[in-house]
């Protein structure tokens, strides 16, 4: 993403600062529809991965590692290092499951913790 070149595209077609937006969100991510939330009394929420995931550790590494030499994934970080940027962070469990093709997946549980009031999932 070259974000100089997509800068003066959108000044030469006078379009900022309407689509300033743009430009923030190729720099620092596009707004997923999440509401802004905090769990009371804590800076993080870091729920430990599922059974299935400790299970897989290895493969889920492996996996992860191809991601990031790919640079389709970032990381890892400590939650020092995201606190600096986020003044509040949650991350959910990983698990796995086995494919069609028996072959190994990991999951991100988006959906956890569940029926838990305090904790928005």
């Amino acid at each position: 993403m070259n974000l100089p070149k997509w800068r003066e595209a959108l000044t030469k077609a006078d379009l900022l600062p309407e689509f300033q937006d743009v430009l923030d969100g190729f720099e620092y991510g596009f707004p997923q529809g999440i509401p802004q939330h905090k769990c009371k009394g804590f800076w993080h929420f870091t729920p430990p991965n599922h059974a299935s995931a400790l299970l897989a550790r290895d493969k889920i590494e492996a996996s992860i590692q191809k991601e990031v030499a790919a640079k389709r994934m970032f990381g890892p970080y400590t939650h020092e290092e995201v606190h600096k940027r986020f003044p509040f962070f949650r991350s959910n469990p990983l698990g796995a499951v086995i494919n069609g093709d028996r072959l190994l997946r990991p999951i991100n549980d988006l959906s956890f913790p569940r029926d838990n009031p305090i904790v928005p999932s």
